[in-house]
């Protein structure tokens, strides 16, 4: 298990709360999957690291305010599992948007080479062979 990995997730959402698509973009590897297929709205898959940016430059134009907290951690081998709380504000609107989710991330090398979305949680601990 690397502690690293989890440094750099930690590190990742920091950048992503602050909004800083430069520094996202220079730690993600051109390769990245992200799979959001199981997400209700919207469910889709991408592939590399432009199509990773430009989903993200969506995000943020949508909402006026976000922010990802992390919950809890898990270590599984060369995948970092997470619980979060996204909460957001509706961009005009102002509407309140509260989830809690998990993503789980698979390095390779040292590297990032993939990022699930789980809305239910109970999914992503089963995807790792755990369970509550």
């Amino acid at each position: 298990m690397s502690q690293d990995n989890v440094e750099f997730v930690r590190r990742y959402y920091v950048k992503w709360n602050a909004g800083d698509m430069k520094a996202m973009a220079a730690s993600l590897p051109e390769e990245i999957i992200i799979d959001l297929s199981r997400r209700k709205l919207d469910p889709e898959v991408l592939s590399g690291r432009d199509a990773a940016l430009s989903f993200s430059r969506t995000w943020f134009q949508l909402w006026d305010s976000h922010q990802v907290e992390i919950e809890r951690v898990a270590e599984i081998g060369d995948q970092v599992l997470l619980f979060v709380l996204i909460t957001a504000l509706g961009r005009g609107s102002r509407v309140p948007v509260q989830a809690r989710v998990a993503h789980l991330w698979t390095f390779r090398d040292g590297l990032p080479v993939r990022l699930d979305y789980f809305a239910e949680r109970s999914e992503a601990l089963e995807a790792v062979g755990l369970s509550e």
